[in-house]
């Protein structure tokens, strides 16, 4: 737990230099650091047994979706991806 919180904190660290610098856009940046926060306290409550089963499934499958929607449009507006993730055409 304590690697993952210094874990999830020293990424918000780096998430905040890039917002404040703007290279990340504001609206990205406050979507990004609310949610590693409350997965952060959920995680946490969940450790001490202090939430359900279920909310906690439901948290990991809500990232999982959330996550899962999300990376179409991180790829179509990060340059360079599509040579990073592309093919070699076969001959």
């Amino acid at each position: 737990m304590v690697v993952q919180a210094v874990g999830v904190i020293s990424t918000l660290v780096v998430l905040s230099q890039l917002a404040i610098a703007e290279a990340m856009p504001l609206p990205a940046f406050l979507a990004t650091a609310s949610t590693a926060t409350v997965g952060l306290l959920l995680n946490y409550l969940s450790l001490k047994n202090k939430i359900s089963a279920r909310i906690w499934q439901l948290w990991g499958e809500a990232v999982t979706v959330g996550a899962a929607a999300v990376l179409p449009q991180v790829y179509s507006i990060s340059p360079g991806l599509d040579e990073v993730f592309s093919f070699p055409s076969t001959p």
